[in-house]
This record gives structure tokens, C-alpha cells and sequence, in this order.
């Protein structure tokens, strides 16, 4: 169980920069 939240947590931090990376692609891209 203890691998299993590690594997979530790590995996709701990777989906949180994605998102960030795509908010800065976007902004980038309005100019």
C-alpha cells in the first residue's frame, strides 16, 4: 500500500507540472 500512494502522489505532482507546462505553452502562444 505504501508503493502504491507513492506511485499516486508522484503521479498527481508529474499531472500538476504538465499542467502548469501546458498553461505556459498557451501563454506563450496568445502573443
Amino acid at each position: 500500500m505504501v508503493g502504491f500512494s507513492l506511485i499516486l502522489s508522484v503521479g498527481l505532482i508529474h499531472g500538476a507540472n504538465d499542467l502548469l507546462i501546458i498553461k505556459e505553452i498557451q501563454a506563450r502562444y496568445k502573443f
